[in-house]
């Protein structure tokens, strides 16, 4: 049998001492306590922001007279009143709005909208009037007896009007549309 080389000092003293300090230090990061503290989460509560309309003052400021309309002279089917009512009002309204705005020769005008409605008209006009911005209701005769409501701003004398006008429109992704009306 041959004699086996005999095993260094350093190679027993290593072998025992690297086990021994690792597990030391396992025990070292064991017994420390952790600085870092997680954040506390906590459902916060959202409160939503209070909306506040301002037509309820904007409204009453903007003065629009309506005058009456005088009754068509033939008489048609009776109709249910309140289609009577609605028809009335909307005559009204139409003959109030034509008689607002006074036409010059040439003169400009934003068209905001055209409508098949007087109603969507007049929710347009509304809408705009809320904006600061006064708009009329034109009714618009096209070919075979179509009838469409245009959304009109202005008629403006000055362009910085018209301008300030379409500033406003832009700020609120309002399409608009410059012309000139002819009399």
């Amino acid at each position: 049998m041959a004699a086996s080389a005999p095993i260094s000092k350093w190679l027993w003293f290593s072998g025992i001492a690297l086990p021994v300090a690792f597990i030391s230090f396992l025990n070292y990061l064991a017994e420390l306590t952790p600085q870092y503290k997680a954040p506390n989460y906590q459902a916060r509560q959202v409160q939503k922001p209070k909306t506040e309309f301002s037509f309820y003052q904007t409204l009453p400021q903007n003065n629009t007279r309506l005058v009456e309309a005088p009754a068509p002279a033939n008489k048609a089917a009776p109709k249910s009143s309140k289609k009577i009512e609605s028809d009335k009002k909307q005559q009204v309204a139409e003959s109030a709005f034509s008689s607002q705005v006074k036409r010059q020769i040439g003169s400009r005008v934003l068209q905001v909208g055209s409508y098949k409605k007087w109603a969507d008209a007049d929710q347009k006009r509304a809408e705009l009037t809320l904006l600061g911005l006064e708009a009329s209701i034109e009714k618009a005769d096209v070919g075979d007896n179509q009838v469409w409501y245009r959304v009109n701003l202005g008629p403006f004398s000055k362009d910085d009007d018209m301008e300030d006008a379409q500033h406003t429109l832009t700020l609120y992704d309002i399409p608009s549309l410059v012309r000139t009306q002819k009399n």
